[in-house]
């Protein structure tokens, strides 16, 4: 990779090829490659083709969602960083693949400090919810239900991910004896939970709160630092004695190490002219998540603090490597 690099400098500096400033002004002229690092159906898959729908039609170009999941999504942010750094290749980046894997993980192969920052695209609460079959109302109850009941209790979630993370810190503070059921993504999970074959679990808004509405599973807490205001008589973590469960989920889009900054510059205009379409506010709305527009200096401020915290559940959860 280096003598990619070497060479690929080299030919810049002779006039072999053209500027950064020279290739942005014509890029993008064939189709964007966005790498989402989870299975299809969940919810990181669902916004990720909301924004690559809303920026293609503000660049004029089609942006393709390559889904490549496993690994809790290290297997596809590592694909990512191995892309040419010329804006065809961008990855879906998560407070999971960005925050959390680094902090579990010793030899995760990669550093998510080498990939460029483009634009933040949501915020994403998450909701504690149990199947109605469940006997409990409140996280006091489940608490109890779960002492009460040894080994009865499982939870389900992908590896690495903030239902994973916040699901073991809250069963380790809560001293239940509940078992951890791995799946692929966020959907595979979601059948768990309605098939009975998990009793609760954390996800967000996007996933569940249709699931409210529709009384399938019953909300217990918001994992955030305030009520959701959709149900504002739901309780936080917080307030239900859990005050390290706050911390809402974030994504957004990266690019490989190098990439020019005029062409993040592009696509970063371009994601947030199509944040600020009445199409995508709607969308948004019908996902559940904040929409959280702004430069890619102010996203890389905002991952910095928000990993920095994250990393500091993962420590908490004790599930970090040794």
């Amino acid at each position: 990779m280096g003598c990619v690099r070497l060479l690929f400098a080299l030919l810049f500096a002779v006039g072999v090829i053209p500027s950064s400033a020279t290739f942005a002004q014509s890029y993008p002229d064939k189709p964007i490659t966005l790498i989402v690092p989870y299975t299809p159906g969940g919810p990181m898959d669902v916004f990720a083709r909301l924004v690559a729908e809303m920026a293609g039609d503000q660049l004029g170009q089609r942006i393709l969602v390559d889904n490549r999941g496993g690994a809790g999504g290290v297997i596809g942010t590592r694909s990512a960083m191995r892309a040419s750094p010329d804006g065809y290749t961008l990855v879906w980046g998560t407070s999971g693949t960005l925050g959390i894997a680094p902090a579990l993980y010793k030899n995760i192969q990669f550093d998510p400090g080498a990939l460029v920052p483009v634009a933040l695209v949501a915020r994403l609460p998450h909701v504690l919810v149990v199947r109605p079959g469940v006997p409990v109302q409140s996280i006091a109850e489940l608490v109890q239900y779960g002492k009460d009941n040894p080994g009865k209790l499982s939870f389900g979630a992908s590896l690495s991910t903030p239902p994973h993370l916040l699901g073991a810190l809250f069963v380790r503070q809560a001293g239940l004896d509940a078992v951890f059921v791995p799946n692929k993504g966020a959907a595979t999970a979601l059948l768990d939970l309605l098939a009975d074959r998990t009793q609760f679990g954390f996800d967000s808004m996007t996933v569940n709160y249709p699931l409210i509405q529709q009384g399938k599973v019953r909300p217990l807490a918001m994992a955030d630092e305030t009520r959701w205001p959709l149900l504002p008589d739901l309780p936080t973590m917080a307030e239900s004695g859990f005050p390290d469960l706050a911390l809402s989920a974030y994504c957004g889009v990266l690019a490989p190490e190098h990439t020019p900054p005029e062409i993040v510059d592009r696509l970063n205009k371009a994601i947030n002219a199509g944040l600020a379409t009445d199409h995508a506010k709607a969308e948004m709305l019908q996902v559940y998540a904040f929409a959280q527009p702004g430069s890619p200096g102010e996203f890389a401020t905002y991952m910095r603090r928000m990993n920095m915290a994250w990393r500091g559940l993962a420590e908490h959860s004790g599930l970090s490597e040794q």
